[in-house]
């Protein structure tokens, strides 16, 4: 199937924590919810590892499937969603180290199944991107107070 347009996202803040500190409120279903607001249940059929899926409900959202991919722990780590229509939206957690702090970067890649991106598709691609900042602020909060 040949992909259409893609836009991509990314953000990218310093905590000063090493990545060992951070890793676990990515992994961890708990810690996630810390940072994840809008979370309400995150389960995995497996290990935190490449190749296993789960499913995610954040509020005012179906219930979606996901897959892991690209996991080196305390590194980095995507998971893949496939939207109803086709369309694919992958998150991506990088974390580089320097001396005491680590550089946290989000990308967030939308792919459109086929065919090119519309302004009326803004809304649902600003409402896919808009708390990833905050997100990440709330990463920076939680793990520098502790």
């Amino acid at each position: 199937m040949e992909k259409g347009e893609k836009m991509m996202i990314t953000f990218t803040l310093e905590i000063k924590a090493k990545a060992e500190k951070i890793w676990p409120y990515y992994e961890e279903e708990a810690k996630r919810k810390e940072w994840e607001e809008d979370l309400e249940y995150l389960t995995l059929d497996g290990a935190f590892i490449n190749g296993t899926k789960g499913k995610i409900k954040l509020q005012n959202l179906p219930e979606m499937n996901f897959e892991l991919l690209d996991i080196i722990r305390n590194k980095l780590f995507s998971d893949r969603t496939f939207l109803p229509n086709g369309d694919e939206v992958r998150f991506s957690h990088i974390l580089e180290e320097a001396g005491e702090m680590t550089k946290v970067t989000h990308q967030v890649l939308f792919v459109k199944a086929k065919g090119e991106m519309t302004k009326e598709e803004l809304p649902m691609l600003m409402g896919i991107f808009s708390d990833v900042p905050e997100s990440m602020f709330k990463i920076k909060e939680i793990v520098e107070r502790k």
